[in-house]
Parts: structure tokens; sequence; C-alpha cells
């Protein structure tokens, strides 16, 4: 890939997914717990990690996201 778009829009495209495949493993992880029994030793605990590692990765993924457009943009012409 960056013999076609270069090495820095690469490594920002990878790091944006890297974000979006974090978001999916805790998403899973989270929906694992759902299913679980509730007396798990940890269960909120590891409810509220969950969320908090998804909201910070989701934060991350949409701050990250209007620079990423304008690198492709710029990339295009």
């Amino acid at each position: 890939m960056p013999d076609v778009i270069g090495f820095e829009l690469t490594d920002v495209i990878s790091a944006q997914y890297a974000l979006l495949t974090r978001m999916r493993y805790y998403v899973d992880l989270l929906t694992r717990l759902w299913f679980a029994p509730n007396d798990v030793t940890g269960y909120e605990d590891m409810q509220r990690g969950f969320n908090r590692a998804i909201v910070d990765a989701m934060s991350q993924a949409l701050n990250r996201h209007t620079a990423l457009v304008g690198q492709i943009e710029k990339a295009m012409r």
C-alpha cells in the first residue's frame, strides 16, 4: 500500500484502522459479558472498563477522522 498512497498516508490509515479494530474487540468482549451470568467476579468493573475503552477509542477515531479525510483528499489531487 505504501507504494500506491505513500508511507505517511498508509501510517495514518493504519492507525485509524487500529482504533476501529480496538473498538470491535471491546464491543465483542462487552457482548460476551452481557451473556455471562451476573455473578461473575468483577462483572460491573469489567463492564465499566469495556465501556470506557469503547468510548475512548471512538473519541480518538472521531477526533482523527477529519484530518484523515483531509490527507486522503490531498493525496487524490
